[in-house]
C-alpha cells in the first residue's frame, strides 16, 4: 500500500460524517479512523472507493497520481 493512498484515506476518514467501522478482520490501517477501515470501502485494482448509498461526493483513490473526491 503506498503512502499517498494511506495519507488520503486517513484525511478523508477524519472528515467523513458517514464513517462506519468495518469488521475488525477487514481493517488494514493502524489509524483509528481511515477510509481503509470503513465498512463502505470497496477495493479497486489501484485503490478504493466509497459505496455509501446516496453519498453526494464519495471519496475515491485510483492511484498515486490521481486523487479524486
Amino acid at each position: 500500500m503506498n503512502n499517498a493512498l494511506i495519507h488520503y484515506a486517513r484525511a478523508q476518514g477524519k472528515m467523513c460524517t458517514l464513517y462506519m467501522d468495518d469488521d475488525e478482520d477487514e481493517q488494514v490501517d493502524e489509524a483509528p479512523r481511515s477510509c481503509l477501515n470503513c465498512g463502505y470501502r470497496r477495493w479497486l485494482a489501484t485503490g478504493f472507493r466509497c459505496v455509501y448509498p446516496n453519498h453526494s461526493n464519495p471519496p475515491q483513490f485510483t492511484g498515486a497520481n490521481s486523487l479524486t473526491t
